[in-house]
């Protein structure tokens, strides 16, 4: 079999295909996770002292469904939420309607400037006349985050040193309003779940296969004239 040479055309097509082949790869997507538990004292509202539980989950490469300078608007992609010893999870909202995701950077909505990222779920009826909702809130300095993107990485943690949530209510027929009282919440644990979208080297080591296979049928069928 006569030994055929690549020509520098082919070497440089196979190197292009490999880059476009790396840039088309889509942006790595994780779902992270946080675990908490909390109580608020509803007492002075006709309720009791309430404990909570649960977990909200959000996936990095989510597009907000409303944004503006300061804040941010997303779906949850998943979240679990006992009230008082009763799941009041509903199915997960992609508009903000009884559930969703808040990213604040340099707001000033709570009376100073800040960057947090809140979370909100419907918590069931424990007060009479209406809805009540829950917004756990991870709260801390104007360093905390860059943009009003999700947080890629759990590193804004560290930072986030103020931590409570309030309560919404929504009375039957009238406008809703936030509770005096704020509850405490801790959070229990967090985990981060890597997506299947292919590593840059795995990316790498395809493209590469697959130019190769090229070269190889060319090859054949220049020895084959």
């Amino acid at each position: 079999m006569t030994r055929v040479s690549v020509p520098p055309m082919t070497k440089t097509a196979v190197l292009s295909f490999v880059a476009l082949l790396l840039m088309a790869a889509p942006a790595r997507a994780d779902l992270i996770t946080l675990n908490f538990t909390g109580s608020v004292d509803l007492t002075s509202q006709g309720g009791a002292v309430y404990p909570y539980s649960g977990f909200f989950t959000w996936n990095t490469a989510t597009s907000p469904f409303e944004s503006g300078p300061t804040e941010a608007d997303y779906a949850l992609a998943d979240y679990n939420l006992t009230f008082n010893g009763t799941n009041v999870t509903i199915p997960v909202s992609s508009d903000g309607n009884g559930n969703g995701l808040v990213v604040l950077n340099n707001d000033n909505q709570l009376g100073t400037s800040l960057d947090a990222l809140a979370f909100f779920a419907f918590a069931g009826n424990p007060l009479p006349g209406g809805d009540l909702f829950l917004v756990g809130a991870l709260a801390g300095p104007t360093t905390m985050f860059g943009s009003t993107a999700l947080p890629g990485n759990l590193n804004f943690l560290a930072q986030a040193n103020n931590r409570f949530t309030l309560f919404l209510f929504e009375p039957d027929g009238a406008d809703e309003f936030f509770l005096e009282p704020q509850g405490t919440l801790n959070i229990t644990g967090s985990q981060v779940t890597p997506s299947a979208v292919p590593e840059p080297t795995t990316l790498l080591l395809l493209g590469t296969g697959l130019a190769g296979a090229g070269i190889r049928r060319w090859r054949k069928s220049r020895t084959n004239r």
